[in-house]
């Protein structure tokens, strides 16, 4: 040390010149020096720690230069190197922040080029980059300007060799997100849009950093509203980035089909944090328009359609099943009719893909599902699509048994999507009673195989499917809790197994046993009660086809109307369906017989003696503020069937013979009923305290649901009550899910974490809806009064 030590004394002089001579003597001193006082000795590595942390900015400035000379003419170990600079770095001054990150950058891509792209690292926390991220905020903007320089400066090595280097770089900077302050969001995304755009400036090599981007994207957290926000526009760069990248290709015919694949990646990765983020409501509106601009920019360059797209339509068709919000399910029809219509104007044409069972064909019960929504936008696109569908099924109908094929195989096990595809697959072409049918089954719904069974009493799988469904209905009869997997099957796989079912309705010899799973599944579920009644005369009017015409096939759909009847609330619409069917070829003139006083024509029909058997209501019904409001559809569905004093509360359970006090959970202090419960609780009469005063109304709760409904609606003005329309199915909905995590779960909130469930709830739905342009909680509530205040001033 003591020869460094006259060197090290001249860097403390004032003169910024004399400072930076004294360095350059040290270093040059480093590099003529013995082994004992050389770069790597005691006091030459002393030295240079005391030139890098040094507080004059001359001496600083010089030392990085040198230390790097050093490096570059292989006089220092760059290991060593590095761990100087990340040491001066943690220490140093916010001034000298920028240069030391630049110098470590150069280092690396120094390094990286001299072993010709193979520099790698055994683990995520021995990165340079990952280092100098983990040291202090400041080191972010210059950072990412040395990561772009890294991949502009080395991409002649290979642009796979640069992405490899940088991936755990960017896997660690995308999973640090939860765990840290907001800074580390800002962060990725400064990346993550920098290294899209500069992708843009290179298009022909820009696919292994594009791949790159979609990988780390995977990663993304989704735990929250706000991580889905920051989701969507690490997507939109990516988008952005690969739009132009394409538009360059397909302008010079360059890399078309390596493009499109990663087009196919692209959109499945957006289409599963679809998936991922449902219960977000109105979120997954703008990934569905980001999935549109790639499919809409493919068709508008001209490009073909590629059989990759099967894994999109599947992955839609899970979105499909699970989205219960219009604006949603109206994007998912029309990106689905997109891809239908793109297939058939080319190669992939329909027509020439005769005979071929196609993943299309899984939409078909849940387009049918849409034909009955309240919506005009979604019933019409629904109602088109159900046309296209149908010509396809038929087509699959009066194919030859021995000409209909797979295409490609057996899709991979990848998503639910696959799953059903390649069940439906194996099922139609394979041996019925082959037990992967039997433990698909078996994984749907946590039952354990029975082997016995398997081996001496062969069923087919949607026998299987019928007895457990109807095995569930027997449970629930008999007031035996059902198990967690058997509450997952009855709420989560109704009308992916509908699905299924229904295309096997169309096969030759599992025809009738589909047509028994899905009436056992409509006894299950209530929900699927009115799609299956759709379901019925879609397929009733194909078996009456010329060209296919069933009669035994016919019969089988109709004996399912039933089973529909056994839940009350569907009898009436059976009734209309039935009547026109049975009166279609009826005589104009009713010759002398027997007169059914009921009916004005004469003729009996069961609706006019159900009608005159039940209680006629006092008042009409109020459809409008149940069916007219954009609520969610399930909580629209539960108004409707509390209007009718249908809901499970304790007087109506004990009304059906279930002997159990009447005790309201939420106030503990008087009976359940149906108008205690919603309106006249004390819990429930707090929210509605709540909603008065907010909008500054004066308002006297009437005595029962229905009449609250008939005078709710409107009732701000035509054009001002939007949100206040809402306010009754989204209150009616927070107080039933308290009811029941109370009831079934034990678990109950206090009054103000309910009123904020609430508020929070009403929040989500007027913003899915555009009924509010607030951007926070308080901003909404102050909004409320706004509107009040607008109507009657």
């Amino acid at each position: 040390m003591d020869s460094y030590a006259p060197l090290l004394e001249r860097t403390r002089v004032p003169q910024p010149s004399l400072q930076k001579f004294a360095v350059i003597s040290i270093f040059s001193k480093l590099r003529s020096a013995p082994k004992h006082l050389d770069s790597e000795s005691e006091p030459g590595r002393d030295a240079i720690s005391q030139c890098l942390h040094s507080a004059s900015p001359p001496v600083v400035d010089q030392s990085v230069r040198e230390l790097c000379r050093l490096v570059t003419n292989s006089h220092f170990d760059i290991s060593r190197a590095l761990l100087e600079l990340q040491s001066a770095l943690e220490g140093s001054d916010p001034n000298f922040v920028r240069l030391f990150v630049k110098a470590i950058g150069f280092l690396v891509r120094t390094e990286f080029q001299k072993s010709n792209g193979e520099w790698r690292f055994t683990s995520t926390e021995t990165h340079p980059f990952v280092k100098v991220l983990l040291c202090r905020p400041e080191v972010q903007d210059e950072l990412v300007q040395q990561v772009l320089l890294f991949i502009a400066q080395n991409k002649r090595l290979g642009v796979v060799e640069v992405c490899e280097f940088l991936r755990p770089f960017l896997n660690y900077s995308i999973l640090r997100i939860p765990f840290s302050d907001s800074s580390s969001t800002l962060f990725a995304r400064h990346l993550i849009s920098s290294m899209a755009s500069l992708c843009c400036s290179f298009p022909i090599g820009a696919m292994p950093v594009l791949k790159l981007l979609m990988e780390c994207i995977k990663y993304l957290p989704r735990k929250n509203s706000e991580a889905f926000r920051n989701n969507t526009y690490f997507v939109e760069c990516v988008v952005d980035a690969y739009i132009m990248i394409l538009r360059n290709l397909a302008g010079r015919g360059l890399m078309i089909n390596e493009a499109q694949l990663r087009g196919v990646e692209l959109l499945e990765i957006i289409l599963s944090l679809c998936t991922y983020h449902l219960r977000h409501s109105g979120g997954n509106e703008p990934m569905l328009e980001l999935a549109k601009r790639l499919l809409f920019v493919q068709k508008d360059l001209g490009l073909q359609y590629v059989p990759e797209y099967s894994s999109v339509i599947l992955s839609i068709f899970v979105i499909l099943i699970q989205s219960e919000l219009e604006h949603e399910q109206l994007s998912i029809l029309k990106i689905f009719h997109f891809l239908l219509k793109w297939k058939r104007e080319n190669e992939y044409d329909i027509d020439k893909t005769a005979y071929v069972l196609s993943e299309e064909l899984l939409f078909i019960f849940p387009v049918i599902s849409l034909v009955s929504s309240p919506s005009k936008c979604v019933k019409g696109a629904a109602t088109d699509l159900l046309v296209a569908l149908e010509k396809l099924l038929v087509k699959t109908l009066v194919a030859p048994t021995n000409e209909l094929a797979m295409k490609g195989g057996f899709p991979p096990l990848s998503t639910p999507g696959s799953i059903a595809f390649r069940l439906l697959q194996h099922l139609w072409f394979q041996d019925q009673y082959s037990l992967s049918g039997f433990f698909f089954l078996n994984f749907a719904s946590g039952r354990k195989a029975d082997g016995k069974e398997m081996l001496n009493l062969p069923r087919s799988w949607a026998s299987q499917l019928r007895d457990y469904s109807l095995y569930i209905v027997d449970k629930r009869k008999s007031s035996l809790p059902l198990s967690q997997s058997q509450e997952l099957f009855v709420t989560e796989m109704p009308l992916f197994l509908s699905a299924v079912a229904g295309v096997l309705v169309m096969h030759q010899s599992l025809g009738s046993a589909a047509v028994d799973s899905l009436a056992a599944i409509g006894v299950m579920d209530p929900k699927v009660g009115v799609p299956l009644l759709l379901a019925i005369l879609f397929y009733s009017n194909i078996f009456t086809r010329n060209d296919i015409i069933s009669h035994d096939m016919l019969l089988k759909v109709l004996g399912v109307l039933p089973s529909l009847a056994s839940h009350s609330v569907m009898i009436p619409l059976i009734v209309q369906t039935i009547l026109p069917m049975l009166h279609k070829d009826a005589k104009p003139v009713v010759d002398d017989g027997l007169w059914w006083s009921l009916k004005t024509n004469g003729i009996f029909d069961v609706r006019s003696y159900y009608s005159s058997l039940r209680e006629s209501p006092d008042i009409a019904f109020p459809w409008k503020c149940i069916w007219c409001t954009k609520a969610p559809r399930r909580a629209c569905f539960f108004v409707w069937t509390a209007a009718w004093n249908k809901i499970l509360t304790c007087d109506n359970l004990r009304k059906r013979g279930y002997n159990l006090p009447s005790w309201c959970c939420m106030c503990c202090c008087n009976g359940e009923s149906v108008d205690h419960l919603l309106l006249h609780c004390p819990i429930a009469g707090g929210l509605w305290s709540w909603i008065f005063q907010t909008f500054g109304v004066h308002w006297v709760l009437p005595g029962t649901v229905t009449a609250l409904l008939f005078s709710w609606w409107n009732g701000l003005g035509r054009h001002s009550s939007d949100i206040w329309n809402t306010v009754p199915a989204c209150l009616m909905w927070t107080i039933w899910e308290e009811r029941n995590h109370r009831t079934f779960e034990d678990v109950s909130k206090l009054d103000s974490h309910l009123l904020e469930g609430f508020i929070l709830t009403l929040f989500d739905w007027s913003r899915a809806w555009g009924f509010s342009t607030s951007t926070s909680i308080p901003d909404f509530i102050s909004s409320l009064s706004l509107i009040s205040h607008d109507v009657y001033s």
